[in-house]
């Protein structure tokens, strides 16, 4: 006997995927609210751009939001509504387009409030307390934090440096001197 068996798949999008398609949502509703005031006309409230965005999913030229959960769609458009009523009561200032973010650089911590960001010399003994740091070479004196956030601040442009241009980073490339001009020696 043969035995017939179906299967039924469905493909969801990715996280990133639904927060474009939230970005999507939120400017075209806010394109459309504009063009609604050039116009003389009132906006429209998050009832009526919900039933826009049933449109917009059952249309050919966007039919692919129809791939996401409606939810996240639809809270998009609860976003464009508070920035709407935020900025009615001047507590904040009128919508903008939603841009893509950037992206998150990795910085390994190690060593960043050891290293002196003027000669590139690494030493405990750079740090003797929490709060300030003392190049024992070159006599550097900074606060620690902001030493540490020089450093990394380097190691992450060295690292953004090293992706677009495909070149191979070593782990402590971009805590050096030569690396970045954002610290001035006072020695």
């Amino acid at each position: 006997m043969q035995r017939l068996q179906a299967f039924k798949y469905e493909l969801m999008p990715d996280g990133q995927q639904v927060r474009q398609m939230r970005r999507f949502v939120f400017n075209k509703a806010l394109a459309l609210q504009k063009e609604r005031y050039e116009q003389g006309e009132k906006k429209l409230g998050y009832a009526g751009l919900c039933k826009l965005l049933t449109e917009w999913r059952n249309s050919t030229e966007t039919a692919w939001l129809a791939d996401a959960p409606v939810h996240p769609l639809q809270q998009a458009l609860k976003d464009l509504e508070r920035a709407y009523s935020n900025f009615f009561a001047k507590r904040a200032d009128f919508p903008r387009c939603k841009k893509k973010t950037s992206p998150i650089i990795a910085v390994p911590p190690q060593n960043t409030s050891r290293t002196c960001p003027c000669c590139g010399h690494v030493s405990a003994a750079n740090r003797q307390t929490q709060a300030k740091f003392e190049c024992v070479e070159c006599g550097f004196e900074e606060n620690a934090d902001v030493v540490g956030a020089i450093n990394i601040l380097r190691a992450g442009h060295a690292r953004l440096a090293c992706e677009v241009s495909g070149a191979v980073m070593l782990p402590a490339a971009g805590t050096h001197r030569s690396d970045s001009g954002v610290a001035q020696c006072r020695a």
